[in-house]
């Protein structure tokens, strides 16, 4: 006997059994990390956590999408005892999503469920953009965003019968995570192998190290590193998740800044050696990139701050020569694998000329005319987030010049910032997320 084991009334086969002591405690401590880290700096994502899935709950997913012959499968085994901790994230939203897009797809006592959903499952109530609240984490550029939802049973078991329908999804296939917008990003778990793949993606020069998966008419990524041993990928995709809240390679912040109701898990690196920081003349830059199967490129940020009192790189205003300091020019070098390199020049970076100052910065925007308009102070750092193209470029680097001052008022001359080299590759043995 396992005692503490969820699995009720529905024990699992003696074969399996073996493995479960071990995959509990797996379970437990990658769901236990993630949570404990939303509670402190995301509340409102832990409050989108599922309870514990029941036995009923479990054998009615397993009836709808036919898996009993799987049951005593390691991967399976997994993902229910991933679900006897939490049943994913039970967003209102996502259920009345799945209700519009799906109707035609789930069977009478699922369009039930979803609709109960709809109005007993979690919605902000002030505002907060609650597609921002996945715990697989998010992104933006330009119009494109994502932000992955871990899936509870019942969507799971829409978006999986959907896709089998229409993608020709191989029935070892489930829909554990997702987003949906203009560019959908997928997250499957393959309960024949226990890989857990991304996608769909295209085709790219980038993925040259990482071998595709074909899901009917999708083509995947496995998210874990190809060292990685084979059978148990959800379970360490989710506890290298948490490793990276605990570490702050990925913080809470607003995923298309500096819209405060958008904050969530941001997924361009804030630490770690996938994130660079410099300061030049009391302007902090930080950059770092990420890997978008589903556009074929990289999306990358740069953030730009006016170091602070008290921050490590603080220059008095006499010392480094300015109050404020406006963004004029950008300068892009984007390096390639034999030695070449493309050269970007521009003024302002997608219209936006920010002036920084000690804690903030004013949102001027360059306007129809042509005209650079004064807009409104903002707190904090200026983010800047774009796509690196889809070209086969391994790094990106340059410079920022700014005026002293500011473009109308200029206090000094123009100064380059710089912006250090940061990498734009995707190594066999890294994760994807």
């Amino acid at each position: 006997s396992f005692p503490g084991l969820p699995f009720g009334a529905s024990q699992p086969p003696a074969a399996a059994r073996a493995t479960l002591a071990p995959l509990w405690q797996s379970a437990r401590e990658a769901w236990g990390c993630v949570s404990r880290w939303a509670g402190d700096a995301l509340p409102e994502a832990k409050a989108t956590l599922g309870p514990p899935a029941s036995a009923t709950e479990w054998q009615l997913f397993v009836s709808r999408l036919g898996l009993e012959g799987l049951q005593a499968s390691e991967p399976l085994l997994a993902y229910r005892l991933l679900s006897a901790v939490h049943d994913g994230q039970r967003v209102a939203s996502d259920a009345v999503t799945a209700l519009r897009e799906l109707r035609d797809f789930v069977d009478p006592d699922l369009r039930q469920a979803l609709h109960a959903a709809a109005s007993g499952w979690y919605s902000h109530p002030s505002g907060w953009r609650n597609e921002c609240l996945g715990l697989g984490g998010g992104f933006s550029a330009y119009s494109n965003f994502a932000c992955l939802r871990l899936l509870p049973l019942p969507l799971v078991a829409a978006w999986t019968g959907f896709l089998r329908a229409q993608s020709g999804l191989p029935e070892r296939f489930l829909v554990v995570a997702a987003c949906f917008g203009d560019a959908p990003r997928l997250l499957l778990s393959d309960l024949a192998s226990g890989d857990l793949l991304l996608g769909p993606i295209s085709p790219t020069p980038h993925l040259e190290a990482r071998q595709e998966v074909a899901a009917g008419h999708l083509r995947l990524l496995r998210v874990v590193p190809a060292s990685a041993p084979r059978g148990r990928d959800l379970l360490l995709w989710l506890e290298e998740l948490g490793r990276r809240l605990e570490g702050g390679v990925y913080l809470a912040s607003p995923l298309e800044p500096p819209d405060p109701r958008s904050v969530g898990i941001c997924l361009f690196p804030q630490a770690g050696e996938k994130h660079v920081s410099c300061v030049t003349r009391g302007i902090r830059v930080t950059a770092s990139a990420l890997y978008a199967p589903e556009m074929a490129t990289f999306a990358y940020s740069i953030r730009l701050a006016l170091v602070a009192p008290g921050e490590e790189g603080h220059l008095p205003a006499a010392q480094r020569g300015f109050e404020t300091a406006q963004l004029h020019t950008r300068h892009w070098v984007l390096r390639q694998a034999d030695g070449g390199a493309d050269q970007v020049h521009g003024k302002g970076v997608v219209g936006n000329f920010p002036l920084l100052r000690e804690g903030g910065w004013r949102d001027d925007k360059q306007r129809h005319s042509g005209r650079i308009g004064q807009g409104e102070w903002c707190e904090g750092v200026f983010v800047y987030q774009s796509l690196s193209g889809r070209g086969s470029s391994i790094s990106f680097e340059g410079s920022i010049d700014f005026v002293p001052g500011s473009l109308e008022a200029p206090a000094g001359e123009e100064f380059a910032v710089a912006v250090p080299r940061f990498p734009l590759l995707v190594g066999a043995d890294e994760y994807l997320f």
